[in-house]
Order: structure tokens, then sequence, then C-alpha cells
């Protein structure tokens, strides 16, 4: 992603907060009422033409707008699930747009366009400008995009073949599992996801859900935040046993030594907020049991014997790479000691041995990879939902999520369910590039 559009992204999060939104409304407001007093003191020249008198179908027609946009996001939305947000949002929008620039009561209806055009007095361009940044602040970031239409871009390969993530054929190193690889660059799907309809009714199996990630499922994804977890839950063991050994590695490299835990915390991130939302496949609802074979290369629900059908993935492309819940995690060892030569000494190699035998040069420990599988992920979001006969059960407040690149998708498999007061929308559409339009 280029900076430019991460900056996009992060712009578009911040306005995620309704408080960030209602500041953005009021320095407007502010600004508008410094403009008009500006104008007071500083008058247009009068219109040549007269303002027509208001046209009287106005309201009518407005409130009708808002009206047919209202029963379209509720009653037809609950049924269909699938266009009434992209319907309302046009609604919504053309309404905005009809009021904003009071078409009906300042040009006339009668005659051609040209003479409406003609008729219509002289505005002021600079309060026009505002009021329609301000109409827009309300209605895109107030209403639109967190109760009925938001866009979404697709940031990696989780979810192909439905959706494209970002590819370029001169740098891709083959780690992130692309299915859909040819000769061309692309930057990865934009989709549009329907905010309305899930506030209603849970989701649906086989539905695209975009949703808040967890902290365990953020954290499962960096070294620094799964160390942060372990230190803050044994702060004696860190103290103790790694801050001496991680102490030698940073000596060896230049740094200075931690006195503390607190200070091997202050070196690490924080969990992100605002965070990017991910999004995935609906597999299983409240209430369902499932297991995945990688034998038999199916997934089965609630006890059955026959596989379940995935026909938005093509027979080229399914696979399964992992058991579930059937995945074996072992309990972790006791954390190592640094153990010293006989002569007292400890070297670089041994430091490296004690950190990770794996990476050269990184200071977060093998076994820490494993003590959060274990401690975290499968006795805390796993194990619980473990039922006889080897199925995990969905809880009544959650559903479960895989990507359709089952190969290349960190999902519920790995961090467990999605609780419904997580999930921001039902994608509905992709809308960029142009010839990968369609309906999900």
């Amino acid at each position: 992603m280029s900076p430019a559009s991460m900056l996009l992204s992060r712009i578009l999060l911040a306005l995620e907060n309704p408080w960030v939104v209602f500041t953005c409304v009021v320095i407007t407001l502010g600004i508008r009422l410094i403009y008009q007093a500006y104008r007071r003191a500083n008058p247009l020249p009068a219109p040549k033409n007269p303002a027509p008198p208001p046209y009287r179908v106005q309201p009518v027609v407005e409130g009708v707008l808002f009206f047919l946009a209202f029963v379209v996001a509720v009653f037809v939305g609950m049924k269909w699930g699938n266009m009434p947000g992209i319907i309302a949002g046009v609604l919504f929008a053309f309404a905005a747009y009809g009021g904003a620039r009071d078409y009906f009561g300042k040009a006339k209806l009668t005659g051609k366009w040209a003479e409406r055009l003609k008729d219509r007095p002289h505005k002021d361009g600079g309060l026009e400008f505002i009021d329609t940044l301000l109409i827009a602040l309300i209605l895109v970031f107030g209403i639109v995009r967190p109760f009925l239409l938001q866009t979404f871009f697709i940031p990696s390969a989780s979810m192909e073949p439905t959706l494209l993530g970002p590819y370029d054929p001169k740098t891709y190193d083959g780690t992130s599992a692309v299915l859909v690889q040819d000769d061309k660059r692309r930057s990865g799907d934009k989709l549009l996801a329907n905010r309305f309809v899930l506030r209603f009714r849970p989701p649906r199996r086989g539905e695209v859900i975009i949703f808040k990630p967890s902290d365990e499922t953020l954290e499962g994804l960096s070294h620094e935040l799964r160390l942060r977890r372990w230190a803050t839950e044994n702060p004696k063991d860190a103290e103790e046993k790694y801050l001496p050994a991680l102490n030698t590695w940073r000596v060896m490299h230049g740094q200075h030594p931690l006195r503390d835990v607190n200070e091997l915390l202050a070196t690490l991130p924080t969990l992100p907020d605002p965070r990017d939302d991910y999004i995935k496949r609906v597999v299983a609802v409240p209430g369902d049991r499932i297991r995945v074979s990688k034998k038999d290369l199916a997934i089965y629900l609630n006890g059955s014997k026959t596989p379940l059908e995935e026909p938005y993935i093509p027979d080229w492309a399914k696979q399964v790479t992992m058991d579930f819940p059937e995945r074996i995690y072992k309990e972790p060892d006791l954390i190592p000691t640094l153990k010293p030569s006989e002569d007292g000494t400890v070297t670089a190699e041994q430091v490296e041995l004690f950190l990770n035998p794996y990476v050269q040069d990184n200071i977060f420990p093998a076994w820490l990879k494993t003590w959060y599988d274990y401690h975290v992920l499968y006795e805390k979001r796993l194990k619980p939902y473990i039922v006889d006969g080897g199925e995990f059960q969905v809880p009544d407040n959650a559903v479960l999520v895989m990507g359709d690149n089952r190969g290349g998708s960190y999902d519920s498999r790995f961090w467990g369910v999605v609780p419904l007061e997580d999930i921001k929308g039902r994608a509905v559409a992709t809308f960029w590039p142009p010839h990968r339009l369609k309906l999900l």
C-alpha cells in the first residue's frame, strides 16, 4: 500500500469515531459563522434577477425521498440483504443534493433547462461550498458510513480467489500464498459493505463479513505483542530468566541493558487503536458444531457425514491445510535458563540459541510462540468450545469465519470465533477495478 493510500486509510478509520465526526462538524460550523460575519461586513452585489418564490412541491419531494430510503433500508434490506445499502445511499445522496442546492426553491420548474439556469439568482459560492461540505460530513460520516454503507480495501490474499489482494509479479516473494498469479500488477479489490442489515439479524452461513479483530488475533501475528502479553502475565520469569539473556544480547549489539520489566514493556509496541478491519467468510453460525478434516479435504457441520458445500470456492482453489479443532497444541516446557560456559562467560552463540534457535540475530524467544498458542489461543479461545466427538461448537453470540484461501488465511481455526458485536457489516459487491464488478 502506498503512503498516500495508507494515510487515506488512517483518516477514514479516524472518521469512524463519532467524536471525530462531531469535531469536524463543529469546526465546519465555526468556519461558516466566521464566513457569514465576513459577508455581512463585505456583502456581495445584489443579483440581477430576483429569486422566484419557493416551489410548493419541494418539501413533499424531499420528504418522499427520505421516506423511500428508510423503507428500502429497513424492510427490503431485512429480506434481500444484498443491495439495500447501495439503494439507500443513492436516495439519501439525491435528497441531500436537493436540500443543499435548494433546487426546487431557487429555480423555475417550467420551460427549458437554459431558462432555469438563466433565472437562477447569483449565489455566494463560498457559503455554498461550506454548506455542501457540512452536509457531506453529516450525511456520509454521520449517517451513511456508520449505519448504511461503507467501502473497504482488500489488503491480503486470504480471500482469494473471491476477493483479490495486492500483487506485483516483480516484487512477489512467494510468502503470501497468492492463488491468482499472472504478469499483471494489481492493487487489491475495493468493495462495498452493508452496515445496516446485520443490525437486525445475525450473519448467515456463506456471507462475507467485515469485523474488528480481537486483541488475541493481532497478538498472534506480532512477536512484540506476544512478548508484551507474556511479560505482563509472568513478570517474575521475565525479570529472572528473560531479561538477563536479553541484556547480554543488547550489550553485545551496543545497546544499553534494561533495568526491569517496566523498561522492557516500554520498548514494546501496544495494540493499535484504531485497528484495521478484517474480512472473512462465515462458515458456522451460532449453535453450529464444526469439524475440519485435512484427510477428507472437507468441512463437516453438526455431525453430518456430508461435506459442507461451498460453491463460492472453485474446484481448482479448494484446499484444507489443517485439521480443526483436532490441531495439536503442544503444552510449552518450562522457560529455559541461559547457562554460561565452564569459565563463567556467555558467548553470543549461547545467547542466540536461547533467544531463538531458528532465526539469526532475533531477540524473540522460540518458546514464546508455543506459550502463546497454548495458553492464550488454545486454552482461552478454543478449548472451552470443544465438545464431545472432537467438534467445535460456536457460542450463541458469535460466528466462526475462514478465508476462502484456506492455505493462506489467518482465521478462526487459529484464534477462535468473532463476537457478533465486533461485526461491522456484510460485503455486498466489489466496485473496483471495473472489470471485477460483481455481487458477493
